[in-house]
């Protein structure tokens, strides 16, 4: 087992953009996470509620590289379809980050009978003068619920005490009180903003100087209640616990005007390296858990036109959760439930004792293995040191996913052998995790393009983005040195749901 999951960093040039290779069909490749046909995906920008409706805006470009603002609609977060551009770059001018709000309560004067959506971008120089130079935040607004977008360049905002170029933005509505809160993300610096009508906004705060890790660029925000606290979400390109681009985030306390966290360090939303730049909805009438949507990407894979970027996709809707554990807070995180009509086919197997191999159907992809895993017995002997699920294929690539008992860890190891290099390429994470259940609950979301693994309740999330086509022709719970007794374990496909209109 050692042998295999040995951590081996393999190091790829930096990806600037997200693309897609021609000629693939995106149904074959995105499968139950959203992705483009025709255009480069992006980061997503923002994620609202109306109307028993979801509504996700995301970065795009065109073969040209012409910056957009797409946008999908969908009822449940997994069937998704693709609208028209909301927003388009101006000659001289990219379309670059932003965040998009309803405005339920008029305070803008923006709308007419219907909350209107109210989006602030930021509008980047595309000339050697003003390359990402500017401090200047577009305004837009949409009367139909998305569907259309005018700009207002006369409600252009200027902010007050802003010095470096602006990475991200978010707008928030804070309750108690009653006003807009914006966070500006400037170098290793969150700026805090408050307005009453979303067009004025008047600087109260800034954070950054405590923050420890400050490696490489922070690139994305968030920030969003949950429970009775704040979670401050920061996106950057290096620095995960896998190495590479990730999700850091912090947990405190916001009355308005400043924010304090209530733990010293930093920690990670998804121990895998591939989750990134991800967005929570932001809507004042959805009273449940936070949902978030991230981009399966890391700037360590190489040049778009690599086949390591098959198919970009977004990471499949989570529910947030906040916890305490030995005087932490720390966000747990769980797929949304996947409705019987989604699944096509499946394989239940019940109480068996696996010591060495047992063999499961393949089902199509994409699909979902959920295991429950009797772990009471890890303290005897007989307990396997390691278990989970292997792929493989006839040229000898695999990919495993499961839990070290002995180390105490879970992971996923992607091994691949090459017709230039006979020698296995591994790829590692890792999640430090020690069981103290007797059962272990355990949830796989495969694709075309990625693996997802969420495990104890949502303690446990690793997210790896799969770098070649896959060729896997058996599926099989493994054990190395013991035996484990498997309490069941669920396999069913899914079906492809995006709808495309691009």
């Amino acid at each position: 087992m050692d042998s295999k999951i040995i951590l081996t960093i393999v190091l790829f040039l930096s990806l600037a953009g997200c693309n897609r290779n021609a000629g693939i069909n995106e149904k074959e490749v995105s499968g139950i996470h959203f992705g483009l046909d025709q255009m480069k995906l992006g980061d997503p920008v923002g994620l609202l509620f109306y109307d028993e409706e979801y509504h996700l805006f995301y970065q795009c470009e065109d073969a040209e590289e012409r910056a957009s603002w797409g946008h999908a609609k969908s009822k449940d977060l997994i069937r998704w379809e693709t609208m028209n551009l909301a927003l388009e770059s101006d000659p001289g001018e990219k379309v670059g980050s932003g965040s998009i709000v309803i405005d339920w309560n008029h305070t803008s004067g923006l709308g007419e009978e219907k909350p209107p959506f109210v989006g602030t971008y930021v509008i980047k120089g595309i000339d050697a003068s003003d390359n990402d130079g500017t401090q200047t935040l577009g305004v837009a607004v949409s009367q139909d619920q998305g569907n259309s977008w005018t700009k207002l360049p006369e409600k252009k905002i200027e902010l007050a005490n802003s010095y470096e170029p602006i990475r991200d933005t978010k707008i928030v509505w804070h309750e108690e009180t009653q006003r807009w809160i914006m966070l500006v993300l400037t170098g290793y610096e969150v700026r805090f903003y408050a307005s009453d009508d979303l067009l004025n906004w008047e600087y109260t705060s800034v954070i950054g100087e405590d923050i420890l890790l400050k490696t490489g660029q922070w690139t994305n925000l968030d920030f969003f209640p949950i429970d009775s606290q704040w979670a401050l979400f920061i996106s950057g390109d290096s620095g995960s616990p896998n190495e590479g681009s990730g999700i850091q985030y912090f947990i405190g306390e916001f009355d308005g005007y400043t924010y304090q966290s209530l733990d010293d360090k930093q920690k990670w939303l998804d121990n895998g390296s591939d989750v990134y730049a991800g967005v929570t909805h932001s809507d004042l009438q959805l009273n449940q858990a936070p949902v978030l949507i991230g981009r399966i990407f890391n700037q360590k894979y190489g040049s778009p036109s690599n086949e390591i970027n098959l198919g970009n996709t977004f990471s499949f809707p989570r529910k947030l959760f906040l916890k305490e554990k030995y005087g932490q807070h720390y966000i747990s995180s769980k797929p949304i439930e996947i409705g019987d009509e989604i699944r096509i086919s499946g394989q239940v197997v019940n109480d068996q004792e696996v010591a060495g191999e047992l063999e499961l159907k393949m089902p199509e992809l994409p699909f979902e293995i959920d295991l429950s895993i009797d772990v009471n017995n890890r303290l005897y002997l007989d307990m396997a040191e390691a278990f989970g699920i292997r792929f493989s294929s006839e040229n000898g690539d695999q990919l495993l996913i499961g839990y070290h008992a002995l180390r105490r860890y879970f992971f996923i190891s992607n091994v691949r052998k090459t017709e230039e290099d006979p020698k296995a390429m591994d790829h590692f994470e890792y999640m430090p995790y020690m069981i103290d259940q007797p059962v272990m609950e355990v949830k796989i979301i495969v694709d075309h393009s990625s693996v997802e693994l969420f495990a104890v309740d949502g303690d446990v999330s690793l997210t790896r983005k799969l770098l070649q086509p896959n060729e896997w022709n058996k599926l099989v719970v493994f054990t190395e040195n013991g035996r484990i007794k498997l309490n069941e374990a669920r396999l069913a496909g899914l079906q492809s749901m995006n709808e495309k209109n691009d």
